[in-house]
């Protein structure tokens, strides 16, 4: 055993005479030999770095989406809206003058549409959701009358407060078509207006099958006058209750207290596909 390790030292020791013969003489070798030697390490060290960045999660867009959803509020002016979600892509001003439409699109899984006054403050907004994996959640307050809604992932009959809300519906044919429950102002509402539905916004953009999901309502426009229903939602027929209760919600808006939808919106609900359509 101690004449291996004899060996094994004079092999080295062989070796390196012969590498320090080889490049005693010939300090250019000597540089080129350590400048290799250093780039190979700063090499293995960068891609060790890489490495555990790559390595480290990445926070999902969605959850920063979702926060920047959750910091809005009718009541804040059009600058706070801008701050979070950049300039509006339309703005229109209908002929009575007396509010602004302003139409954002932070990114195309989503919509916002918010309702400005004279003196740029918010007095509603809506966010409308494009896609089924994004599925922000709105939660005025903890209560028993404020709903907690996701886009996406909330139907009509998962809400207890329908019982006490209004059925806003349209079937628009060529226009507009929407169905929403509205709850009035109030004081568990801290008198604001809500609002969860669906409107008919991505089929303008998506191959989104909203429209034909709100297709049943067109009967109820043989039953009525008018061409639009709004109705509590007990004076629905049952047929009628289970056809919406099954509707997956993608809007949902609230008003500035003592405010209500009627004023802001007076048909559809948020975002217009006649506005945003390419």
């Amino acid at each position: 055993m101690a004449s291996d390790d004899r060996e094994r030292q004079r092999r080295r020791s062989s070796l390196a005479e012969r590498f320090d013969r080889l490049t005693g003489r010939n300090l250019l070798l000597k540089v080129v030999l350590l400048t290799a030697g250093l780039v190979t390490a700063i090499s293995t060290l960068t891609t060790a770095v890489v490495s555990v960045v790559e390595w480290r999660p990445k926070k999902d867009w969605r959850s920063v989406e979702y926060a920047k959803l959750g910091r809005l509020r009718a009541g804040h002016t059009l600058e706070s809206f801008r701050a979070v979600l950049g300039a509006p892509l339309y703005r229109r001003t209908p002929k009575s003058g007396a509010l602004t439409y302003s139409t954002f699109s932070p990114r195309p899984e989503y919509w916002v549409d918010v309702v400005t006054d004279s003196d740029d403050v918010s007095v509603a907004f809506a966010v409308t959701s494009c896609e089924a994996d994004f599925r922000p959640t709105f939660t005025f307050r903890d209560g028993p009358a404020n709903p907690r809604v996701t886009l996406r992932a909330t139907r009509f009959q998962d809400m207890e407060e329908r019982s006490s809300a209004d059925v806003k519906a349209l079937q628009g044919m060529t226009s507009s078509s929407y169905a929403f429950h509205v709850i009035g102002s109030s004081n568990p509402t801290s008198y604001r207006s809500l609002a969860w539905g669906v409107n008919d916004t991505c089929a303008a953009w998506t191959e989104d099958q909203t429209e034909d999901a709100l297709e049943p309502w067109a009967e109820w426009h043989i039953r009525t006058e008018d061409s639009e229903v709004i109705r509590p939602w007990s004076e629905l027929a049952p047929s009628d209750q289970e056809r919406l209760g099954r509707v997956v919600v993608n809007t949902y808006a609230e008003t500035a207290p003592f405010t209500e939808f009627s004023k802001v919106y007076p048909e559809q609900i948020g975002v217009d596909r006649i506005t945003v359509r390419p």
